[in-house]
């Protein structure tokens, strides 16, 4: 992962250059309804996503429901993540030369500071 970094290859970084990761960590699979997540609700919108796990990924479905005066109308879309685990982060970054300076929760994400 982190040797191609976005197409640049930690061996072109600086001495102190730094690589800061934030992600959701979807590598243990939520069953049932706790693949039900709520996002964020307001008076004229509801948002809440599906989570469908596949092998290596996660295909989330976005349901927004908007209030259009009287009625509601859902807005729907899908995407896939990639099911990245914080150990395996943190070793393909250490295997790409890197040192881990930080690496735990920031809010709802988790956070990986790696330096050269």
């Amino acid at each position: 992962m982190c040797r191609t970094c976005s197409g640049i290859s930690p061996r072109r970084w600086r001495r102190g250059g730094a690589c800061v990761l934030t992600w959701r960590d979807l590598s243990i699979e939520l069953t049932g309804t706790d693949r039900f997540i709520p996002v964020a609700a307001d008076v004229d919108r509801v948002m809440t996503c599906f989570l469908e796990y596949e092998p290596g990924t996660v295909v989330v479905h976005d349901l927004v429901h908007v209030r259009d005066g009287a009625a509601w109308t859902l807005h729907k879309s899908s995407y896939r993540k990639l099911r990245l685990a914080v150990s395996w982060v943190v070793q393909e970054l250490a295997g790409a030369g890197l040192r881990v300076a930080h690496n735990g929760p920031a809010g709802r994400l988790f956070a990986v500071v790696a330096v050269k």
